[in-house]
Formats: C-alpha cells, sequence, structure tokens
C-alpha cells in the first residue's frame, strides 16, 4: 500500500478508480445514488475553488456546522488539500457554545446545513470578528449568508494554475483538523491533527480491519469527530464504498436498504438490540421459545470456541449451520442480511453484550480511540477478539501502563498540541512523545488492552457522547435551592444528577425549608418542584445529550463524611458509591405504564419513588 503523505493524495488515489462508486446517498428512503470516484475527486476540486475564491489560505481555519453527508466529506477535503484546517462542530452546539467554539479556533469561514444553522452563527457574529463569510450547503438562502450554487459557481473563476500552487505547498505536518474534545474544565480544548497523524491513523486501521476493496459501510455518527472520518479516510485507503444514512431516526430502514458489510458504531446502538432480542426471547413460549433458547445456547458455545481459538467440533457446526438457517439469518435481516462484523468505539461496550449479540451471530469487535491519537490505537481482530478488551494495538502504536496504572501511548497518529493550551498540551504529550490518556489500564501478555478505570472525570455516555459535568454542575447550583450537584452518566444511555438541597439535611428534614417562605406542609413535594423547573432552565440551554433527564435528592457532601476533599472537591467516585442506589433507581426500569427506556417522555415527577423525572 503506497502511503500518502497529504489528505488530498486520498483524493488522487480515488481518481485512479475512475468509475467505480467511491460512495452512495439516499435518493428516496428506498433507493441509492452512486457517486463515482471521479466525480468525488471532481467535487472535492470544485469546492476547492471555491474555497480560493473565498480567500482561504493555508493554515486558516473553515468550520462546517453540520450532520453527516457526503458534502460535509467533500468540504473537509477540499479545505485540507489547500492546506487550510478543517474545524467540526457538531449542529446541535446551541449558538452561544457555537460562537465560543468558532472563536476560539479563529474560523475565517462557516459551511452551514442549513437556514437554521446560519441563523445562530449570525447571532453570535459579535464575539467571532474573523469570520468573513457564511455559505449555506442546502436550502433557501435568507440573509447575508452565499447559497452552495452561488459559492460554487464563484468558484469557477479561479485559475487552476493558483489552486495547483496552493496545493503544492501542504505538506504532511501542516495542521488538518482542530478536533474538540471535552475537559472536565468544560473549557473548549482543540486537538490538532496534522495530515501525517490523519493518514497515519487511517494506515494503521486499515491494516488492522479485515475488509476487502467493493466492500459497503453504513455511516451515521457524526463526521463533527474524527470517529467518522476516519471511517471515510479508511474507506478511500481499502477501496470500500461509503453510504451515508438518511438521520438517525431512519437507520433501520437504512440498514435494509444499504446492506452494509460492515460498520462502526456507538454502544448504545448493539444495547438497544440486545435489549430487543432479550425481549423476545422472554417473550416467546412454546415452540418459538425453545427454538430460540436452543439457537442462543448453540451461538454462545460457538462464540465460547472462537474467543478460545479453538476449532469448532462437526456437531456443533452442523448445529450453527442449523441454528443460522432458522433463526440467525433473521437476526442479522436487521442489518440487510450481508454484516460479516461491525466495529464498537468512543465508550465501553458490555461484554455481556457482544457476547450475546455474537451468540446470534453478530459479530461486534470492540476497539478504543481518542480524538488526541485520530480516533485509532487499538481494534479487536476478526480472527481473535475478546468480549470486554479493546484488541491489540494498530502496526506503529506502542503502549505501556505508567507507574500509576494509567495507560500511555505513542504513535505517528498523535496530536501535534491542543490549540492556544501550551500547558493543557504539556500535561497530555510528555517529552518522551508519549500521550497520557487518562485511563487505567491492564496489558496481558499478548498485548491485549483493557481498560479498567477513568482518571479523570470526563463522562462519555453509551451513546459515545464526551461530556464534561462540571459546567453542567456549575449551570444547577446557580440557581436557588440547589446547594450541591453531581452528574451521573458515564457509560449510561442519558444524564442523572444526584441534587443537595438548601442546607445539609434540606431533602429530609423539611423544617429547614420555612426559612425560604415555603409552607411546612408538602414542604417535600414543593422543594421537588422547584428544583426540577430549575434543572428544566438548564436543560435549555444544553444539546439533548447533555440534558439531565432525573435527578434525586440526597445529604450534604462534607469533608466530615468523606465526600468533599481538604480543598472542598467533589469526590465523585465516594459520591457515587455512597449513593450507588439511588443512582441504580434513577436508571431502573420505568413504573407500569411509561415508555420503556424512554425517560423523557414520563411524568414530570414520579409520585412516591422521590425520583424526579424531566419532561424535554
Amino acid at each position: 500500500m503506497t502511503r500518502a503523505t497529504t489528505m488530498y493524495q486520498l483524493v488522487l488515489r480515488a481518481r485512479t478508480r475512475a468509475m467505480q462508486t467511491g460512495f452512495r446517498v439516499f435518493d428516496t428512503a428506498t433507493r441509492l445514488r452512486a457517486i463515482e470516484a471521479r466525480q468525488f475527486a471532481d467535487d472535492v476540486d470544485a469546492v476547492a475553488s471555491a474555497l480560493l475564491r473565498q480567500g482561504v489560505r493555508r493554515g486558516e481555519k473553515v468550520a462546517i456546522v453540520a450532520a453527516t453527508g457526503y458534502r460535509w466529506v467533500v468540504c473537509d477535503f477540499a479545505i485540507t488539500s489547500l492546506g487550510a484546517v478543517t474545524v467540526g462542530v457538531y449542529p446541535s452546539t446551541p449558538a452561544g457554545e457555537l460562537g465560543e467554539l468558532l472563536s476560539y479556533a479563529d474560523c475565517v469561514l462557516a459551511l452551514v446545513d442549513d437556514h437554521a444553522q446560519t441563523l445562530k452563527v449570525e447571532a453570535c457574529r459579535s464575539v467571532t470578528p474573523m469570520l468573513r463569510q457564511v455559505v449555506q450547503l442546502h436550502g433557501r438562502i435568507f440573509g447575508a449568508a452565499l447559497g452552495w450554487d452561488d459559492f460554487l459557481g464563484a468558484g469557477r473563476q479561479t485559475i487552476g494554475e493558483d489552486l495547483g500552487a496552493a496545493r503544492a505547498a501542504v505538506s504532511a505536518e501542516d495542521a488538518a483538523a482542530i478536533v474538540f474534545t471535552s475537559g472536565t474544565s468544560g473549557q473548549p480544548k482543540g486537538a490538532v491533527l496534522t495530515h501525517r497523524a490523519l493518514l497515519a491513523a487511517a494506515y494503521s486501521a486499515a491494516l488492522s480491519v479485515d475488509t476487502h476493496p467493493g466492500d459497503e459501510a453504513l455511516l451515521f455518527l457524526p463526521l463533527a469527530h474524527v470517529f467518522a472520518r476516519l471511517c471515510v479516510y479508511f474507506s478511500l485507503l481499502t477501496g470500500t464504498v461509503t453510504t451515508f444514512a438518511r438521520s438517525p431516526e431512519t437507520l433501520m430502514e437504512d440498514f435494509a436498504t444499504a446492506r452494509p458489510h460492515w460498520f462502526v458504531s456507538v454502544p448504545r446502538l448493539f444495547e438497544k438490540f440486545h435489549q430487543a432480542a432479550s425481549e423476545r426471547l422472554d417473550r416467546a413460549h412454546g415452540f418459538e421459545r425453545r427454538l430460540l433458547q436452543w439457537a442462543h445456547d448453540v451461538g454462545l458455545r460457538m462464540s465460547d470456541t472462537l474467543v478460545a481459538r479453538r476449532r469448532p467440533s462437526l456437531r456443533l457446526r452442523l448445529e450453527h449451520g442449523l441454528a443460522g438457517r432458522f433463526v440467525y439469518r433473521r437476526m442479522r435481516r436487521r442489518f440487510g442480511g450481508r454484516l460479516r462484523f461491525a466495529i464498537s468505539g468512543s465508550a465501553p461496550l458490555d461484554p455481556e453484550v457482544g457476547r450475546f449479540l455474537h451468540a446470534f451471530d453478530v459479530l461486534v469487535l470492540e476497539g478504543i480511540g481518542m480524538t488526541e491519537n485520530a480516533a485509532f490505537s487499538h481494534v479487536n481482530r476478526r480472527d481473535h477478539f475478546r468480549f470486554g478488551w479493546v484488541g491489540t494495538p494498530g502496526p506503529g502504536v506502542e503502549q505501556r501502563i505508567a507507574v500509576d496504572g494509567e495507560l500511555l501511548l505513542r504513535s505517528p497518529s498523535l496530536m501535534r498540541e491542543y490549540y492556544k493550551l501550551p500547558v493543557e498540551t504539556r500535561q497530555a504529550l510528555d517529552e518522551d512523545g508519549w500521550l497520557h490518556t487518562g485511563d487505567v489500564g491492564e496489558i496481558d501478555e499478548q498485548g491485549y488492552l483493557r481498560i479498567v478505570d477513568r482518571k479523570k472525570d470526563l463522562l462519555v455516555t453509551s451513546g459515545g457522547k464526551n461530556v464534561a459535568p462540571a459546567p453542567i454542575e456549575r449551570r444547577l447550583v446557580a440557581h436557588p435551592y440547589i446547594r450541591q450537584a453531581v452528574v451521573v452518566g458515564d457509560r449510561r444511555n442519558y444524564l442523572t444528577a444526584l441534587i443537595v438541597p438548601l442546607s445539609a439535611e434540606a431533602a429530609d428534614r423539611p423544617a429547614d425549608l420555612v426559612s425560604s417562605g415555603m409552607r411546612r406542609a408538602d414542604d417535600r413535594e414543593q422543594l421537588e418542584l422547584r428544583i426540577a423547573e430549575q434543572v428544566r432552565l438548564v436543560n435549555q440551554e444544553l444539546p439533548p445529550y447533555r440534558q439531565i433527564k432525573r435527578f434525586r435528592l440526597v445529604t450534604e457532601f462534607t469533608e466530615e463524611n468523606g465526600l468533599l476533599t481538604h480543598t472542598a472537591k467533589q469526590r465523585r467516585r465516594a459520591i457515587e458509591e455512597r449513593f450507588a442506589a439511588e443512582i441504580e433507581a434513577m436508571y431502573a426500569e420505568p413504573r407500569s405504564g411509561e415508555p420503556r427506556g424512554k425517560p423523557e417522555g414520563a411524568a414530570a415527577l414520579l409520585a412516591g419513588s422521590r425520583i424526579a423525572e424531566l419532561r424535554t
């Protein structure tokens, strides 16, 4: 595999495949349109010319505020081909936070999805003085934004020699992307990834994941994060085809139409399948139940045999073949019928979920990566894998465990720095080039890595979203009636909060509330209602994945009870251990009549449970 040194060389490689399909997009709910590799290269050239016409030069930052789709990818490659830097921003980002990110990254141009995103950018113009233009990728144009067709039309006036000269000046060490990663302080940190780093991650992944030219993958993860972009770079390297899903809401329909050979996802999708399959198994009766249980038992025996890397017996192979014909293929049809494997990343996958799905012949390979190493360091392989472990390192990746148990990584894919944050950069990257991951890890004699714990407070939801709890907690305690708050949600599918009201024992001693003007009768209920309203107001300022879905009132965190440090900092792990029962209650199954697993549709307060549940 001839190595590219800049991102644009992946486009040139695609051009050599000319008539081969590079991407597929949905024209209708059931019809896909193929985009040839040559057309993709031409589209990149057209957008690059338009960017050059807008004055974008090497080293300047261009934001993309849009949902995952073909134009996102074209714009990314067009930006980096000029030596400019792609700054991806989640389209769900509120206007105030969007302004902070565009300002911090010094963005000179913003490519946005539609009019709604244009309005958000225009609303924060006062804090983005470097922003010269907004280009709208889709929809009708209102106001000062430049429409997509006009943007491309102006680009046709660009002289070809100018475009060639701009690209010739780009080097492997130039920055190609600034990718935001949440820190526990809540301040934006942009990891600067060079062309070399992004390509190193893509090459390492390509040598670790078993795909074949012409394979098709369905992509639905947000391209604002580097994990999804890595998948696109990987596909261009390996000659596989990327199909863009229409939306998360249509995902199951899109699986049936796209029929991927593989895909990547966050754990939440696999958790949902596990839950649905388990419920079906529980509901089954008679012959159907015996058939499903037999197939599951056969699958577990086959899974355990393959994990141990033993050859299955003839009887087990025959039983597995029969189970596949009558049971497993129904599960595989949910993913289109051609699935060979899936990859789970961004958050830990429960090993029991992986084992359960593999028992029904759906192989989920867990891997790991960070924003700071371009989203790839380890992955399980199809011919040697373990559930609960994130696999072995890809080529070029070194790993070791520090004295304090922290996982350290070193590879060509590491970020250059955190943009404008030299102190934080030195904390993450030491003098010997090791990345301090903040994870406590375990490495066995075969090089398999298992993440044991997290050193840092950053929460990663089962949907793969990074959430810094501190900013949410600060917003909560800024309201009346809330004294202390701890946000919970690591490896969970939504956020909850432990809240200390008013004074030390306010939750249990209603007399303490008299001074606030509440009546003694129903003080507890009134307190919950008022705090619920305050949490609702905080939620209005946050994107959905950072909103609090449930909360529980608890007693005060103090130094005496071991829940605060000597400097009055909350001991998060100790708090979660002390209130483990309360936390589990907030994630328990809903009461009869409530939607299963969807707390946002339930009543505002769960009467008698002392768990507040919020409408969103």
